[in-house]
């Protein structure tokens, strides 16, 4: 075999190697001295990256280009360029259109080198990246929700702190006005101000995951059913329900609270795009998810799942709203309408029940979003019942401990005004001090968790070491997570959260009162 036939027999090789690779293409493309395109040579590869037969290409180098974003091919042609003025490697990255509206990534490297003729030839390779771009807008989406969560953590504290005193006070006057005074529409009005800005903080913090759940086997089936009536409401009478249980049993490990306000989320959402009216269908299924679902989506995981489907029969939406319905402060809605948390609260308690959630929309025809959950094998326990206790004074003798003068104050009020005698401090050392200098025996330690200096758990455990069984009731506007630093428990007895109102104070402090 002379030289000719072996360097033949080795390029056939490697075309033929090249021919095989799933998702890439390897080409040679020239420029002609006028600046214009033919490709030289292309692997099989193009028709399953590009969709175009490698003899279309080799025939009309714009049957791939047209395929190109146009911003896109203008960097392409441009990173081009700079590689035959430097004769060095050039990389860029594409999106290519796809026959059902959508688009893949492509990472394009190519090296020139002269040819006779002044033509110059790029050796280049075109490889799908569209999964790994898909993971790092994944990756992008967890760290807007992380640093959101993180500045509605640090601010938790004190905004919730805020509400505590507007929502205390506000239950101290409600008492003291008499009930045909005009002043009550007023008090009621900032009370119910002050509630929802104390959900808006919850919102920020559930979909950041740093609320914790309070998880019980649910049914379903049964929650959707049980909450027909009330979502036919919200919708409105120009709005057509149908809700269709899964005939088999439905059963996941959720946070009831948090599994319906993701179905009222959607509800709501579907509403807004249905304005002059539609069809709106809430259906529930099991499923089982197989390794196809989950490598198109790695945040899921393989096995028998419920799912949730709300179908609306709205507006719709573009490819680009869909890549960012579930970003924080995204809205499409009007100013004024929306915080743009709806959704993004969506995603965060889907994937906090290790679950997921689809979208498929089109504009014009209708969204159908789709929240999958692990399903679980035990029958339903949840009890729906309220925990309305009565409040109930006292007489022991409580030992505040808070910085926050304000909230010092409306708490030292609200105690005294249910009978309690109240030792307030304004920081942990203060408290500390109190106790040992009071005579008497003190019921109670009522603390912040988070003060300058000493902690509320440094303090009680100080208390404690001087006089054991002290029982201790915990207040905190701090995220879950933030708790668990200082070694306090969110859940139980020992934690009640800011804010809170006059009632559900005296409650709390009776119940730990009780159990002693």
């Amino acid at each position: 075999m002379n030289a000719d036939e072996e360097l033949r027999e080795r390029e056939a090789q490697l075309r033929s190697i090249s021919d095989n690779l799933p998702d890439a293409v390897i080409y040679q493309i020239v420029r002609r001295p006028d600046g214009s395109n033919y490709y030289r040579y292309v692997s099989g590869g193009l028709e399953r990256v590009f969709g175009v037969a490698p003899e279309q290409a080799l025939a009309d180098a714009n049957a791939v280009y047209s395929l190109i974003f146009e911003d896109d091919l203008r960097r392409l042609r441009a990173a081009g360029d700079e590689s035959i003025r430097t004769m060095s490697l050039f990389e860029v990255e594409i999106r290519l259109r796809t026959p059902d509206g959508g688009f893949r990534w492509l990472q394009v490297r190519g090296r020139p080198r002269p040819l006779p003729g002044d033509e110059t030839v790029w050796d280049a390779i075109a490889v799908d990246i569209t999964e790994r771009k898909r993971l790092e807008e994944q990756v992008q989406q967890w760290q807007k929700l992380e640093a959101v969560g993180r500045l509605a953590g640090g601010v938790a504290h004190e905004f919730n702190n805020l509400l505590t005193v507007i929502t205390g006070r506000c239950d101290l006057l409600h008492r003291r006005l008499a009930a045909a005074d005009p002043l009550i529409t007023q008090v009621e009005l900032i009370q119910k101000i002050a509630e929802r800005a104390g959900r808006l903080t919850g919102q920020l913090l559930t979909f950041s995951r740093r609320q914790s759940l309070r998880l019980a086997v649910l049914d379903v089936n049964a929650m959707v059913t049980s909450t027909g009536a009330m979502l036919q409401r919200l919708v409105g009478d120009d709005i057509e329900t149908t809700i269709t249980p899964s005939p088999a049993p439905s059963h996941v490990m959720a946070d009831r609270d948090q599994i319906e306000q993701v179905l009222l989320n959607l509800v709501n959402n579907a509403r807004d795009a249905m304005a002059g009216g539609g069809t709106l269908r809430i259906d529930v299924r099991n499923v089982e998810l197989d390794g196809a679902f989950v490598r198109a989506h790695p945040d899921a995981h393989a096995g028998p799942h419920v799912a949730l489907d709300i179908t609306d029969t709205g507006v719709g939406m573009d490819a680009r709203t869909r890549s960012r319905i579930f970003e924080p402060f995204f809205t499409t809605k009007a100013s004024g309408k929306g915080t743009g948390l709806g959704l993004a609260l969506v995603y965060g308690i889907v994937h906090q029940h290790d679950g997921v959630i689809t979208v498929d929309s089109a504009p014009g025809e209708g969204t159908r979003f789709t929240v999958y959950l692990p399903r679980a094998d035990e029958p339903a326990a949840y009890d729906g019942g309220d925990d309305n206790v009565a409040v109930v004074a006292g007489s022991e003798t409580i030992l505040v401990a808070e910085d926050a003068p304000e909230v010092r104050e409306l708490v030292a009020d609200i105690l005294g005004m249910n009978g309690y005698t109240v030792l307030v401090a304004a920081n942990a050392s203060e408290a500390l001090e109190l106790f040992r200098q009071h005579t008497g025996q003190i019921h109670l330690l009522l603390s912040d968790v988070a003060m300058p200096g000493m902690s509320g758990p440094e303090l009680a455990a100080r208390i404690r070491q001087e006089k054991s069984g002290v029982p201790v009731l915990f207040m905190s506007g701090l995220a879950d997570d933030a708790l668990e630093q200082h070694h306090v428990s969110g859940a139980g007895a020992t934690v009640i959260k800011k804010p809170f109102t006059a009632a559900a104070l005296a409650r709390k402090v009776r119940e730990v009162l009780d159990a002693d």
